[in-house]
């Protein structure tokens, strides 16, 4: 895939933040964000390197004519409330569900992750 995005991390309804798996919300301000569905991406922030994530485009909740894509960075911890970061998108992973039982959500964002966590742990195209 050749997609890349900018955006700004904005405050949104801390969905996954509320299931344990905390996302940055991003507001795109340069390019288009991919169909609906989970993605393996990878983001630059202003101060680092690239680092290994998921993006999940076209949730259920969005708001109309607000084109926003939300990112979950693997292993990281940390504020990133207004900074604006860099997404190139490497890869579909599936489609987005239906709002489902917590418990099964859960139990598909860990198989994302685990999912993720061995195509960066493979290719290393993180730096």
């Amino acid at each position: 895939m050749n997609i890349k995005l900018t955006g700004i991390m904005v405050t949104d309804f801390a969905e996954g933040r509320s299931l344990g798996f905390p996302t940055a919300n991003l507001k795109i301000t340069q390019g288009q964000r991919p169909r609906a569905g989970v993605y393996l991406a990878r983001i630059k922030k202003p101060d680092s390197g690239w680092l290994p994530s998921l993006l999940i485009s076209g949730v259920y909740w969005e708001k109309p004519n607000i084109p926003r894509v939300e990112v979950y960075l693997l292993n990281f911890s940390g504020d990133l409330y207004n900074q604006e970061l860099v997404v190139e998108v490497l890869e579909f992973v599936r489609d987005i569900i239906k709002k489902t039982e917590a418990t099964k959500l859960k139990d598909l964002i860990e198989q994302d992750i685990k999912k993720a966590t061995n195509y960066f742990a493979v290719n290393k195209i993180i730096n």
